[in-house]
């Protein structure tokens, strides 16, 4: 089984939902599964669950089913 990771910024910039976009249709494409990988590119310790970012994602996109969020 495939796998596909997009990295993303929370809460979503306008590069990183185009990213997931991208993603999400090559997961699509070749019947992968998603992890969607949080990156706090500035550490700055800010406590982002992985339901915020569920949250977040399926709010810009809807529900993806074969999604992971790290």
């Amino acid at each position: 089984m495939s796998l596909v990771v997009v990295p993303v910024r929370y809460p979503l910039s306008k590069h990183s939902k185009a990213t997931l976009e991208e993603a999400v249709r090559i997961a699509e494409e070749r019947d992968a599964d998603l992890t969607v990988l949080h990156v706090d590119l500035f550490q700055d310790n800010r406590n982002v669950s992985r339901v915020d970012l569920k949250r977040e994602v399926e709010s810009k996109l809807g529900r993806l089913d074969r999604a992971r969020y790290v």
